[in-house]
């Protein structure tokens, strides 16, 4: 089987800022993601908050035109309307307007439009007028239930909308009684409806013209709404459109007496921004902690590294059999990893040493021994020898060796064939007739060992 190769080594300053970025870097992710499920949360909390105040806007401006509507109703069924004695019914309406502070006068028309009394003005010298032209007195006369005017600027600076109600008598429409309702009360009513700061609350008829809003509202009567607010139903709706080219989040319902949208908007930016604050914190922190934690890896690397190339220097030292330089660092493990290099390096001195007493033992009894004694290389070729060798074969040293069994055996012995047995058995005992370069033969007893080191046989 072949082995894998091993991946390529990598330095450990990058080790050390890969650890780094491995660690922080899903510290990272969970933060946006913490910071994402908060804005999340958030923008449902707004969004409740905003369907919360506007339901309960809703309710309120009900509240109060039905104050109001039942105001109108109670003067409707007043006898004096019943005997045409206006000036009783004046005089009557004089003492209910102040009760009202959503109204700024009250007005009586007969059943062809013609208007006979305004609390707002005098009853002898009142101007003939007549509201026979207008929308919602028609729609009063075809339907004979309230209605609400369209907005009305009353002398041309005052916004004021008609809340108008039939008096009927014997089944037939006697006058219509309406009370021109302050819209700018209207709008001071939902500034004192504890909205929080940034949320802006707005007021549109019908039509979708605003009739009164919380914030500037001279500046906002009978213009335009949000395209989104005038499709408003029975139910509080929530969505993301430009209030007054704001982008804004708008909740809003409808006011189920006068048909009216009532809106809650506050600014998108008002909602976002500390989520997208704590998005560039958590980014800006998050560039910053990678950042730091490179520098201090690369910082640690350098710290770590050196003492490294120092047990590295050692330990080819030690491998080389030279002297071995002591390397000290802060790092406990290297530390003790120098100090076992060191122990290894003392060990193999005295090793070393132990080893050459050992060999110079070894080679005194080699040479000192009256037997004689050959080594042989797998050839049979001859590598070393003793003094005793040299007088058994008759022939010095230096030209024994590289000199083989074969060149002093007989010449009809097969020597090739005996050396093969003698490797393959491992060991040979025995008799053999050794035939000097000078003529001379000599019969020797024999003992042979093979591979008493690896290639070489004694």
């Amino acid at each position: 089987m072949r082995a894998r190769p091993s991946p390529p080594a990598t330095p450990l300053r990058r080790q050390l800022i890969t650890l780094v970025v491995v660690a922080v870097v899903p510290m990272l992710l969970f933060a946006f993601v913490m910071v994402a499920l908060f804005g999340r949360q958030e923008r449902r909390s707004t969004e409740q908050g905003l369907r919360d105040g506007t339901r309960a806007l809703t309710l309120a401006i009900d509240r109060e035109l039905e104050s109001s509507l039942r105001g109108l109703e109670a003067l409707s069924t007043s006898l004096h309307l019943d005997t045409g004695d206006f000036p009783s019914f004046y005089e009557q309406l004089q003492r209910a307007v102040p009760t009202q502070p959503r109204w700024r006068a009250v007005f009586l028309a007969d059943a062809a439009g013609h208007v006979r009394l305004v609390t707002s003005e005098p009853l002898a010298g009142a101007p003939a007028s007549s509201i026979a032209d207008r929308d919602y007195f028609k729609e009063l006369v075809s339907t004979r239930k309230l209605v609400f005017s369209e907005l009305i600027l009353d002398g041309g600076e005052t916004p004021i909308i008609a809340m108008v109600v039939p008096v009927i008598r014997g089944g037939e429409l006697r006058y219509a009684l309406g009370a021109a309702l302050d819209l700018n009360a209207l709008s001071r009513f939902m500034v004192a409806h504890s909205l929080p700061d940034a949320w802006t609350a707005t007021v549109l008829d019908k039509n979708g013209t605003v009739l009164a809003r919380s914030r500037e509202p001279e500046l906002w009567f009978g213009r335009p709404g949000s395209p989104a607010l005038p499709a408003s139903g029975p139910r509080i709706a929530f969505t993301a459109a430009d209030d007054g080219g704001v982008p804004s989040y708008l909740a809003h319902g409808r006011a189920a007496f006068a048909d009216w949208t009532v809106a809650v908007s506050v600014p998108r930016k008002t909602v976002d921004e500390p989520l997208y604050r704590s998005l560039g914190v958590a980014i800006g922190g998050g560039l910053l902690l990678l950042a730091g934690g490179a520098l201090l890896a690369l910082a640690l690397g350098r710290r770590v590294a050196r003492p490294i190339q120092g047990l590295v220097r050692a330990a080819e030292a030690l491998g080389r059999g030279e002297a071995i330089t002591p390397t000290s660092s802060s790092i406990a493990e290297l530390t003790r990893l120098g100090a076992a290099i060191a122990t290894a390096g003392r060990e193999r001195e005295r090793v070393e040493e132990a080893l050459r007493i050992s060999e110079a033992q070894l080679r005194a009894i080699f040479t000192s021994t009256l037997d004689a004694i050959v080594v042989a290389d797998d050839d049979g070729r001859y590598v070393d020898c003793n003094p005793a060798a040299e007088e058994l074969f008759g022939v010095p040293r230096a030209q024994l060796l590289g000199r083989g069994v074969r060149d002093f055996a007989p010449a009809d012995m097969d020597c090739d064939a005996a050396w093969r047995e003698f490797l393959r058995k491992g060991t040979a005992r025995g008799t053999f007739c050794l035939v000097r370069p000078d003529g001379g033969e000599r019969h020797v007893e024999f003992s042979a060992t093979a591979d008493v080191m690896p290639g070489r046989h004694v």
